[in-house]
């Protein structure tokens, strides 16, 4: 599963993030460092603006110019990234894909952030090489560069649910707390929020009948589908 939030969190501590894969080569870290064209270091490059942060170790200064651009650092930046996230979401019911993960990160890149104690403008420029790489697969006149991409990377069973499946999943129940319960066993729901699964069957009502929550299904997967 590729996590939306992944390379803000991995930038965190860049080396660790690579050691992960230190069975692939111990010295996975350092290849990519010394490897020009590797994808962290065209990251790398888009915070080279950050002349006021300087150390007497010119790899170091590259890393913290790169965190002091990618990382997350108050609470309000957190929860403007989190509701965009939840927007790419309801935008693109098909989840994760290559444009739900590129419409993402231009959102955020052009929701003109800021923080509140300078309102320093929040730009992350570090996203700008992760969109660029997402665009050539996209563009690749290779099918199989995208089904990789896709088995790596897409959620199993997050594909939009049929009628059938959800009424399977849904069984019997027809009290709301217990149908939202059941669709969330379904992998396109989990995690969703009450708000969320009320888009399918609302909860104005602590209960309905079999025929009401039929209805409610076949209302939302053929708008959805």
């Amino acid at each position: 599963m590729f996590d939306l939030l992944a390379p803000f969190y991995n930038l965190s501590n860049p080396r660790f993030a690579y050691e992960r894969f230190s069975i692939i080569a111990k010295v996975f870290f350092d290849f990519v460092l010394q490897y020009e064209d590797s994808l962290l270091n065209q990251i790398i490059k888009c915070s080279e603006d950050r002349t006021y942060i300087k150390h007497p170790n010119e790899r170091y200064t590259q890393i913290h110019r790169l965190q002091s651009d990618a990382l997350i650092r108050n609470a309000e930046v957190l929860s403007a990234v989190y509701e965009n996230a939840v927007l790419t979401r309801d935008n693109n019911r098909k989840g994760v894909d290559l444009s739900a993960i590129q419409s993402f990160y231009k959102r955020i890149q052009n929701s003109n952030m800021a923080t509140p104690m300078d309102r320093y403008m929040i730009s992350f420029h570090f996203l700008e090489p992760l969109q660029k790489f997402i665009n050539e697969i996209k563009t690749s006149d290779s099918e199989d560069v995208v089904l990789l991409f896709d088995r790596i990377f897409r959620i199993g069973g997050s594909e939009i649910p049929t009628y059938d499946q959800i009424m399977r999943a849904l069984n019997s129940a027809t009290a709301v707390r217990f149908i939202y319960s059941r669709l969330r066993s379904l992998a396109y729901f989990k995690g969703c929020s009450d708000e969320q699964l009320a888009e399918v069957i609302p909860n104005t009502s602590p209960r309905y009948t079999r025929t009401e929550v039929r209805n409610y299904v076949k209302k939302w997967t053929q708008k959805n589908n």
